[in-house]
């Protein structure tokens, strides 16, 4: 494979990749947390408003793909919210949809996806809140995740008591 062993980065530079970013892999601990907890959406309606607020977070209007994006989060949403190894949150804010996570576990691991907040909602510790119910969903095994290094997202982590375990270059092709 090109990219295990000595010299990958080199054979995936010659295939046209460069390095993009460097990925935090962050680990938390799980079980008990401070708050109220926060209840998994089950109904199609709030599927359709996690994947409202995943459009308004991760996609920028106008950009190619947005569409097919945006279809593509609520039929998403919609198939996975009743898996019974996947629980998606959505708090609002005066019942607008404000801030989302999506918590999967496999086996006594469960790895924290899609937490976004609305601009307007940030600030207000909607974020923190459900990665508290991340916590909870955890008992028992691991909580990790994996961000942006020097990104907003990872200093709200490592605030909430992530902290990393490793990192990783993300790579592009050029």
């Amino acid at each position: 494979m090109p990219w295990s062993g000595a010299g990958w980065e080199e054979r995936l530079a010659a295939a046209g990749f460069e390095a993009a970013e460097v990925l935090v892999h962050m680990e938390a601990p799980a079980g008990s947390a401070v708050g109220e907890p926060v209840a998994a959406i089950d109904t199609e309606a709030d599927a359709v408003a996690f994947a409202e607020v995943q459009s308004a977070v991760f996609l920028d209007v106008g950009e190619p793909d947005y569409d097919w994006w945006q279809k593509m989060f609520v039929q998403q949403a919609l198939q996975n919210y009743r898996q019974p190894a996947q629980s998606l949150y959505l708090l609002r804010v005066d019942g607008d949809p404000a801030s989302i996570t999506l918590v999967l576990r496999t086996g006594s691991v469960a790895g924290v996806y899609a937490v976004a907040t609305k601009p307007q909602y940030r600030g207000r510790g909607l974020a923190t809140r459900l990665l508290a119910q991340a916590r909870r969903d955890a008992a028992g095994g691991r909580l990790t995740l994996q961000v942006v290094e020097g990104s907003d997202a990872e200093r709200l982590y490592l605030s909430v008591g992530f902290r990393p375990a490793y990192r990783s270059p993300h790579l592009r092709r050029s």
